[in-house]
């Protein structure tokens, strides 16, 4: 059966679990604040994700996706408020400065790019690729915490809420592509949907550890 016929539903369902998603950051926001500190947590997957969020919006707006435009603006002002936040609770302030550099410096070599490059099928092409390559990136971030967490055996550090929503909408946005026939929208969230899979599959195999290593110290107790 075709995914055609349901390529409204599909694109209305990707569009809910990516709200979802991009306000998941408030409930990790919501613990830095409340825990006076981001520990060790890292401040990479929102940079990476306003990156992403800006170079969707780019390619929404030359291949006049309302759909793409309209989630990426909001997703524009989300990460830029999670970063605000992240940075007034993190100790490593200067990490997360230099990453804000990295960041205007990436999007204002898009921006000129975009004004002078005259082909614009070419345009789409490579600003879809340079998407796509941040979107994976995206949804790899939270894997910096990953050797941590296997060599501590302690899955505190893993973002859960955003994993399990990036999950998700990958999924979702992966279903869409297939509607599209679009590969930068389709290939790229297949890769972020195993990843986030490994990352939740990690995420339960240490804390089932974690719990069965507390019964067995109840029980010696």
């Amino acid at each position: 059966m075709s995914l055609l016929r349901y390529q409204n539903f599909i694109s209305k369902s990707a569009c809910c679990a990516t709200m979802c998603q991009l306000f998941s950051g408030c409930l990790l926001c919501r613990k830095y604040v409340k825990q006076g500190s981001t520990k060790n947590d890292s401040s990479f997957p929102y940079v990476v994700g306003f990156i992403s969020s800006s170079l969707w919006m780019c390619y929404g707006i030359l291949t006049e996706n309302e759909t793409l435009i309209l989630m990426n603006i909001i997703g524009c002002t989300l990460f830029l408020s999670y970063i605000t936040v992240f940075y007034l609770y993190t100790s490593f302030k200067t990490v997360v400065r230099k990453q804000l550099i990295f960041t205007l410096l990436i999007i204002g070599s898009l921006l000129i790019y975009i004004h002078y490059e005259t082909d614009q099928n070419v345009l789409k092409s490579r600003v879809g690729f340079m998407g796509s390559m941040v979107g994976i990136s995206f949804c790899a971030a939270p894997l910096c915490n990953v050797l941590q967490v296997i060599r501590t055996k302690d899955a505190d550090s893993l973002p859960v809420p955003m994993i399990t929503m990036t999950a998700i909408v990958t999924f979702l946005w992966y279903l869409y592509g297939v509607c599209l026939g679009d590969t930068f929208i389709l290939y790229p969230n297949l890769i972020g949907f195993i990843f986030s899979s490994f990352q939740l599959l990690l995420y339960f195999i240490y804390i089932k550890s974690e719990k069965h290593s507390s019964y067995a110290k109840m029980t010696v107790a």
